[in-house]
């Protein structure tokens, strides 16, 4: 999709990642950041499409050090350490203990409205 620096993966070259109507863009040059999020903006409106910048985020992936400020069209794109994509949160520590704890509350929330479903006096197994 985008010609520019990627992941560099051994010989192979990653430099987007898609799934319906998310993307990911890689780079292992910080760099390369700001020309990625304009390609990928202009080849968007050549299609009718939009990217949303409330949605729109930059993570500096296995470092503690935070992604450099990006602007797109004038407009700033947020900095985060973590986010969700794909009901699965992505951390820049590469750290699973938020996505453990963030699924631990998920489950425990189902449980509970379930238990209002069984608890009914009509119901019966």
């Amino acid at each position: 999709m985008l010609d520019i620096t990627g992941l560099n993966l051994g010989e192979t070259c990653l430099t987007d990642v898609n799934y319906v109507d998310d993307a990911v863009l890689l780079t292992d040059d910080p760099s390369q950041l700001q020309p990625a999020l304009q390609r990928l903006e202009e080849e968007a409106s050549k299609l009718g499409l939009h990217v949303s910048r409330p949605k729109t985020k930059v993570q500096n992936l296995g470092s503690r050090q935070e992604a450099n400020p990006v602007s797109v069209n004038g407009e700033a794109v947020e900095a985060v350490s973590s986010f969700v994509y794909l009901d699965s949160t992505v951390s820049s520590r590469s750290n699973l203990h938020s996505e453990v704890i963030r699924r631990i509350g998920l489950a425990s929330s189902t449980i509970d409205r379930l238990s209002r479903i069984w608890s009914q006096q009509h119901l019966s197994l």
